[in-house]
């Protein structure tokens, strides 16, 4: 009985904070003729605790409401999970962790997290708002993820749209 309670638990502080989730990738496979369908690069984040910023401006940083820093951060490339969680510097520290996630469209559509104060930065020409709480870019791809932080850097290997890529950062 004991342990299905814990189990509870663990799962409830999993979906705990607010998470940023940026992932895509995983196409259906080339069928003859016919050009390679790719998944979305889906951006997830709740707009109460990241609201809009307003302006016209295309390029958007929605910060988090009550200013909280990064405390998790776990990169998900097909079937490997790499948790960077370690390379976040302390919240008592000026310092950064960045995590940038270049699409196959070029640097305008790139996605860019940010550890200090919880914010996220991108064109929103190129990822439009859906329904709910989601940005959804309808033909491209994460191509590279990089994390700096004065604590080490990730690089991922070069990814096409048949690699299924997840990103997590989370307040707690």
């Amino acid at each position: 009985m004991a342990a299905k309670t814990k189990n509870r638990k663990s799962r409830r502080r999993k979906r705990a904070g607010d998470p940023i989730t940026v992932g895509g990738g995983g196409g259906r496979p080339k069928r003859s003729g016919r050009r390679r369908a790719i998944n979305p690069v889906v951006i997830t984040f709740s707009d109460a605790i990241y609201p809009d910023p307003g302006g016209i401006k295309v390029t958007k940083t929605y910060r988090h409401l009550f200013g909280a820093v990064m405390r998790s951060l776990v990169v998900y490339i097909n079937r490997g999970r790499f948790d960077l969680t370690p390379l976040l510097p302390s919240p008592l520290d000026e310092d950064e962790c960045t995590v940038t996630m270049k699409s196959s469209k070029g640097n305008a559509a790139r996605v860019v997290i940010s550890s200090n104060e919880l914010r996220i930065r991108f064109h929103t020409g190129n990822y439009p708002p859906e329904a709910g709480n989601s940005h959804t870019s309808k033909d491209s791809f994460i191509n590279k993820i990089s994390v700096r932080s004065p604590l080490g850097t990730f690089e991922s290997p070069v990814l096409t749209g048949a690699d299924v890529v997840k990103v997590v950062a989370n307040s707690l």
